[in-house]
């Protein structure tokens, strides 16, 4: 009975046909996954089973498509006798194929190879905890980063250092871990490793700053690159060592470094400037003390001629002035020190030196309401204003505002009062800072300074146990503060000159001088004032002559520094037997020396190089004790 087609017969054909093309592609795969891997365990059997499973269901498809064949053409009897036996056949052939397929497989085999993988995966898991063993146990931070920028791994001084759990911290990004930001560091400061690993620049040292639990710090950062087996970079690691302590020592070395090469220069400037110093006051004495002897016998002499030795003398006495300069950097020249506020010293000094400021400079002012007491030298320290507000006044040659301030302020527990000179002038470029404190160094043009204004404040300033503090950027002004130590006790008294009757006119006056000129030139001056010169070339000549003229003597004129026996020594000499003579001190090299300290070893009186001819007459004319 031919029965007639209908939606039913399509589907049940095309969906056995596409079952057949199905397991039959599925099978041709797998064929050609074994013959590539040449035919491994796994591979041989999953393939016996792909035959198996398209055995079975090419059958179940073919039994379905002769059925409906079968009842097309008007089969039914031949159908109803093989339909009983469609589906155990298609089973048994599904069975038979699947034992081909163990049998195959090589049971042994496969046991053999699924323990070899499980000692393989335990091999693994201990070479990775090895290697964690091995991270950890490094002394540096360190973290491996993917080329994409995320955190593989890191190690436990890594997690110590940023306060984090590991699962906090891998597969984020380094950038977000190591700096706490959202975005890449690609700076000119902080350069990022990574991308010198992928241009093959490494290994790599560079310097970062980090922000760890503790706060930013500054770390070294060593970068190597983790490659494949062809080459390839796949990560990168980097080694951390935290340098801010190390930086911080550096930078108090360097700190202390500077300021003993500060100290060995100041040192090296003070002899220098002191042996000059005193070569040139030997040598004032016998330019303006002839000048000044030739002055006194001048009767015959034109006027134009006693016009140019008056220039001499004023010239010799700049000379001498500008020496004076040079002694107080060395610190060499006598202080008188009394109590002082030092408010009423920066009024003083403000009032003199601000006369000469043009209209478009703007002083201001804002001294400290409360008195700020020291002990020290009005005169000096009145130099000290006028030297920084003139310098103030020169780096603003367009104008501009000075200001001016005082304050009591604690440094290192001792109480300072404090001068504060700003200025908004040319500022001072970095590379001088050190420089602008030593003996004629200036940058001004020439004949518009000597260069020893700041040397100067510098010396008045350290000769009172202060210091001064300088800051200045070049374009945006300066400012200078100046430290001197407040002082509530009142000042120690100086040892007042010992006073007896007037020297007499016609008694000698014994001269222990080394330097000739000078020794001459004194001579010469002591004979215009009326005395008999007897001179001596060292101290122990002046001892001999002494012990041979004692009673004529009236009065010892003593260089300090000279060979053989310093005029310290001859005082001692001189006072085993002798108590009343007065003994006057002269130097050219003052050095240590302040007038204070001679007059309580002994002396009557100080004369500093080079005097003039009424000084000379002043200290013989002195009523000594």
């Amino acid at each position: 009975m031919n029965l007639p087609l209908n939606i039913h017969w399509y589907l049940d054909v095309g969906a056995a046909t596409l079952v057949i093309v199905m397991t039959g592609y599925g099978l041709l795969r797998v064929f050609r996954l074994l013959s590539e891997t040449g035919g491994n365990l796994l591979m041989r059997y999953i393939f016996f089973q792909t035959a198996a499973l398209f055995v079975f269901a090419s059958g179940r498809a073919v039994g379905h498509i002769l059925k409906r064949v079968f009842l097309y053409t008007g089969h039914e009897e031949m159908w109803a006798l093989l339909s009983p036996y469609s589906g155990g056949i298609n089973t048994l052939t599904f069975v038979a194929f699947s034992i081909i397929a163990l049998l195959y497989s090589d049971i042994e085999r496969a046991e053999t190879e699924i323990g070899r993988l499980s000692e393989e995966k335990r091999t693994i898991k201990s070479l990775l905890d090895y290697k964690q063993t091995i991270l950890d146990s490094m002394v540096f931070p360190a973290m491996v980063i993917s080329t994409d920028y995320r955190v593989i791994d890191v190690n436990k001084p890594f997690l110590e250092l940023f306060g984090k759990d590991r699962e906090e911290i891998i597969g984020r990004f380094c950038y977000e871990i190591s700096h706490d930001s959202p975005e890449m560091c690609d700076s000119e400061d902080h350069p990022c490793p990574m991308k010198y690993i992928l241009a093959g620049k490494y290994p790599v040292t560079m310097i970062h700053h980090h922000r760890g639990s503790e706060g930013e710090g500054v770390v070294e950062i060593a970068a190597s690159a983790v490659t494949g087996g062809n080459g390839e970079v796949t990560a990168m690691i980097e080694v951390l060592r935290d340098i801010t302590e190390e930086l911080r020592r550096d930078e108090e070395r360097e700190l202390m470094r500077s300021r003993l090469q500060e100290l060995q220069k100041t040192e090296s400037l003070r002899t220098l400037v002191g042996g000059i110093a005193h070569e040139f006051n030997n040598m004032l004495v016998g330019i303006q003390g002839n000048a000044e002897i030739l002055l006194i016998k001048a009767g015959e002499l034109k006027e134009e001629e006693k016009r140019r030795l008056r220039k001499i003398m004023d010239s010799s006495q700049k000379m001498a002035d500008l020496i004076r300069k040079m002694m107080v950097y060395e610190q060499a020249t006598s202080f008188e020190k009394s109590p002082l506020d030092m408010n009423d010293v920066i009024r003083d000094g403000m009032g003199l030196a601000t006369k000469g400021f043009p209209p478009e400079i703007e002083v201001l002012t804002a001294l400290s309401d409360e008195p700020l007491p020291i002990v020290g030298d009005r005169s000096s320290l009145f130099q000290v204003v006028i030297n920084l507000l003139t310098n103030a006044r020169d780096a603003m040659p367009n104008g501009g505002m000075v200001r001016v301030q005082s304050e009591r302020k604690r440094v290192d527990g001792k109480d300072y009062a404090v001068l504060i000179v700003s200025d908004t002038g040319e500022g001072i470029e970095k590379e001088l800072l050190s420089r602008i404190f030593d003996p004629f160094f200036t940058t001004k043009d020439v004949g518009k300074g000597t260069g020893m204004g700041l040397s100067v404040t510098k010396g008045i300033v350290e000769a009172h146990g202060g210091f001064i503090d300088v800051s200045s950027l070049k374009g945006e002004g300066a400012t200078f503060s100046v430290y001197i130590p407040i002082h509530s006790a009142p000042a120690e008294g100086v040892t007042e000159e010992r006073k007896s009757p007037s020297l007499k006119r016609g008694r000698k006056v014994l001269i222990a001088e080394d330097d000739r000129t000078v020794r001459e030139i004194l001579s010469e001056m002591v004979s215009e004032a009326g005395f008999i010169p007897v001179v001596a070339g060292d101290g122990r000549e002046a001892v001999k002559r002494f012990e041979e003229e004692g009673d004529e003597i009236a009065a010892v004129f003593t260089d300090i520094i000279m060979p053989e026996m310093t005029g310290y020594e001859l005082l001692k000499e001189i006072r085993k037997t002798d108590e009343d003579t007065p003994v006057i001190a002269i130097s050219g090299h003052a050095g240590s020396l302040r007038r204070e300290d001679l007059l309580k070893e002994g002396f009557q009186d100080f004369i500093e190089k080079p005097f003039t001819m009424e000084r000379l007459k002043e200290a013989l004319d002195l009523d000594f004790t």
